[in-house]
C-alpha cells in the first residue's frame, strides 16, 4: 500500500520554488526603489498633469481654446467684410463690354511627350 505523504525530495523542490519566487519578488521591489533609475511600478507618472500656459510651438500643437475662439471670431469678421464688399459690387451690377480674345484650340501648341 502506497502512502500519499510527500517525499523529502518533493518537499525540497516545492520549498526551493517558493524561495526562488520570493527572492525574485523582493528583487523587483528593491530595483523599483532604486533612486538612480526610473521606477518600474510608478503610478504617479501616469497621472494627468494640469495644463500649463505655453505657446503653440512648445506644446506640440495644443491650443488654448479661448485663444482659438478669438482667432476664429477675427477670421469670421474678416470674411464677413469681404462678403459684404462682394454683395455691394453685385448690387451695382457688372457690365461686360468686351470679351477677351480666346485662343483657338488648333493654334495652341501641342505638348510633346
Amino acid at each position: 500500500m502506497e502512502s500519499n505523504t510527500p517525499t523529502p525530495r518533493s518537499r525540497h523542490a516545492y520549498h526551493n520554488l517558493m524561495l526562488t519566487l520570493l527572492v525574485a519578488g523582493v528583487g523587483v521591489l528593491i530595483l523599483d526603489r532604486a533612486p538612480s533609475e526610473p521606477r518600474l511600478l510608478d503610478v504617479s507618472s501616469a497621472m494627468a498633469q494640469p495644463p500649463e500656459e505655453e505657446s503653440v510651438e512648445s506644446t506640440g500643437g495644443r491650443v488654448n481654446p479661448a485663444d482659438q475662439r478669438k482667432q476664429i471670431i477675427a477670421e469670421l469678421k474678416t470674411l464677413n467684410t469681404k462678403v459684404s464688399q462682394l454683395e455691394a459690387t453685385l448690387k451695382k451690377g457688372i457690365k461686360i463690354t468686351e470679351m477677351p480674345k480666346q485662343k483657338d484650340a488648333a493654334d495652341a501648341p501641342t505638348k510633346a511627350n
